[in-house]
């Protein structure tokens, strides 16, 4: 007999925030990013979080849920960037954020062909020119941090025994709160 929930990272997540937590909505959209309707907001500072796009009603607002096996902790800023990104590249497509990719794009690529410009630093002998077709790491993701991405996700951390816990992880610097 075959049932609704199997074993994946994802599909436990999925049955852990639907019948625990009482999430609705709970979708699986790849082998790793669960999306759902908490029954009440995680965080009592969530009104704060400048993330209005995901917001269905005043009261509930789209949480992103990021699966990992706890036997792979080892994290790197570049994953958690890929996370972003994906979660960004899905929400576009189902029609979620108000300025397309499209759009930001030509925007984008309108201010690159006016803006030939050196761009110097205050620190020394860190001139650079925005033309210049070089390979640099930080290029690609200079561009990309914080348009149309959501300001938070959760990592659900799962272990051999079947125990998840939640953490969040902001995209950029977030104020502190006070308990």
């Amino acid at each position: 007999m075959t049932g609704t929930f199997g074993t994946t990272p994802s599909e436990q997540v999925r049955l852990n925030l639907i019948h625990y937590n009482l999430w609705t909505e709970v979708t699986l959209h790849n082998d790793h990013i669960v999306s759902g309707l908490p029954p009440q907001e995680l965080v009592p500072t969530d009104d704060d979080v400048d993330d209005d796009d995901d917001v269905v009603d005043k009261n509930k607002r789209r949480e992103w849920v990021v699966c990992k096996r706890l036997l792979n902790t080892k994290l790197s800023v570049e994953e958690i960037n890929t996370w972003f990104e994906e979660i960004k590249d899905i929400t576009q497509r189902e029609g979620d954020l108000k300025t397309p990719i499209n759009e930001s794009l030509n925007s984008q690529s309108k201010e690159d062909k006016t803006d030939k410009e050196p761009i110097i630093s205050n620190q020394t002998d860190l001139t650079t020119t925005k033309t210049t077709n070089t390979p640099n790491k930080w290029t690609r993701i200079k561009n990309i941090n914080g348009k149309d991405r959501v300001g938070r996700i959760t990592i659900a951390m799962i272990n051999d025994d079947g125990t998840i816990v939640y953490y969040f992880i902001h995209d950029g610097i977030t104020k502190p709160r006070q308990n």
